[in-house]
């Protein structure tokens, strides 16, 4: 447990500038000062797995969570979420591009929480992605899910300003692409579990190969020269060092332009997404 704080304390550090909240503390405010190299790929586009990492950064701005008190045996996963993409950040986007982001809290349940996180050009204050995030409260040794403190649900309830509406799952296709991989130490997060992002990654490397097999019927040239507009995915496990697992991607029935993604762990599935670009 001294060591996951260790390196809470570490990625609280990262984002060493100053953050705004509100009064309430369900609402923080950050500007970063730009971009940096990696956050583009080889294509010279920015990725869509490095906007996913992007949207991580306002975890280190949580909402107020003081009242939740001082029990360390318990944190909050993501288990799903439901992102949009300005096609003009792939276009404005550079190194120099400051971002500003706001993130508020807007879903109280038993068990779990939704944050909206919006990341604007702090000059125009254009909106670039908007983000809904659900996470579950889980016991981090049991791994299984838990009720939030009353005090908090009490307090915070009154900022639980919407209905959630979760992504639904898509039905594997008939005609599907699949890849194995190892999970590798790279990919881990501070709760030594895969990250968040590295899915979205393996989805695209994954895309990636299948193009080169002429697998998709719209999809002809490199995967980075095309853009994200939307992701949507559920996250129903987790992976670790060293599991393998099996990428799955198959075309959407009605529309070439969104791709679906199923990653299996043992044979069952531990998530989905839903990736859409622009025509």
């Amino acid at each position: 447990m001294a060591q996951v704080q260790r390196r809470l304390a570490n990625m609280t550090r990262i984002l060493n500038m100053p953050v705004k909240v509100d009064r309430n503390g369900t609402r923080a405010q950050v500007t970063i000062p730009g971009l940096s190299y990696d956050d583009f790929d080889r294509t010279g586009n920015l990725s869509v797995w490095k906007i996913a990492r992007l949207v991580e950064i306002s975890r280190a701005f949580k909402a107020d969570f003081a009242s939740i008190g001082t029990d360390l045996t318990k944190t909050f996963m993501v288990i799903g979420k439901q992102m949009a993409i300005n096609p003009k950040f792939y276009v404005n986007a550079n190194i120099g591009l400051s971002l500003t982001y706001v993130k508020a809290l807007n879903y109280i349940g038993d068990g779990s929480i939704g944050c909206k996180v919006e990341i604007k050009d702090t000059k125009t204050d254009e909106l670039y992605v908007e983000c809904q995030d659900y996470f579950a409260y889980v016991d981090i040794s049991a791994r299984k899910a838990a009720k939030l403190p009353t005090q908090y649900k009490d307090k915070m309830k009154i900022w639980s300003t919407i209905t959630p509406t979760y992504f639904l799952t898509p039905k594997r296709g008939e005609h599907c692409f699949t890849h194995k991989l190892n999970v590798t130490h790279s990919d881990m997060d501070v709760l030594y579990h895969t990250n968040q992002a590295a899915y979205v990654k393996y989805s695209m490397d994954c895309a990636e190969m299948a193009r080169k097999e002429n697998f998709y019927s719209l999809f002809k040239d490199d995967m980075g020269e095309y853009h994200a507009v939307s992701w949507d995915a559920s996250y129903k496990g987790e992976s670790e060092v060293g599991d393998q697992l099996e990428v799955v991607t198959w075309e959407d029935t009605t529309d070439a332009n969104i791709l679906h993604f199923e990653i299996d762990k043992n044979g069952k599935a531990i998530y989905f997404s839903t990736i859409k670009f622009n025509e």
